[in-house]
């Protein structure tokens, strides 16, 4: 299985020119827990917008950033520092990046979707499944909506055996 995250593998699969090969070592979207060589994805949301933490993200040691614009306040030294992919949809690109990321492992992926019960099945499944594999990986808690479902595929390493997602939804249509 490939899984190698990169610079390469974000702009193949969004369709875009690369515009500076750089090794990652994971995704972020949230600035506070950035470490050397991660890709930084600038959401927004309703109360809340990751653009204003591009800067902080880069001098944190973010080598990428995807996101739907650059700020004016991230000076040209920090640009010079990351690669940067601009996108119409910082969400949209995350999920497609994750659903590309997925499509890359090979081994047994198993969604609980369900009214009562999802995050105690997932953790027994997790449980029996460690009797088989020493590498399941599972969603972190009830993390089981957009941003959460995403963050468990990234999971994935090439030497995972099989994944766990927990699968929530609050609106007709969203599973």
């Amino acid at each position: 299985m490939s899984l190698k995250l990169d610079t390469d593998f974000v702009a193949r699969t969004l369709g875009m020119d690369l515009p500076k090969p750089v090794s990652l070592k994971r995704i972020s979207i949230d600035s506070r827990d950035i470490a050397p060589d991660d890709l930084f994805i600038a959401l927004k949301g309703d109360s809340f917008d990751g653009h204003a933490y591009i800067a902080t993200s880069i001098e944190k040691g973010a080598s990428a950033i995807l996101c739907e614009r650059i700020p004016e306040s991230v000076s040209e030294e920090l640009k010079s520092r990351a690669t940067f992919f601009v996108v119409p949809s910082s969400l949209d690109a995350f999920r497609k990046l994750a659903h590309a990321w997925r499509l890359e492992f090979k081994g047994p992926v198993i969604a609980v979707a369900g009214s009562v019960g999802k995050t105690t099945t997932k953790e027994l499944l997790a449980q029996i499944l460690r009797c088989k594999w020493s590498r399941v990986a599972s969603t972190l808690g009830s993390q089981n909506g957009y941003l959460g479902i995403p963050l468990t595929l990234f999971q994935l390493t090439p030497d995972t055996d099989a994944i766990i997602v927990e699968i929530g939804i609050d609106e007709i249509g969203a599973m």
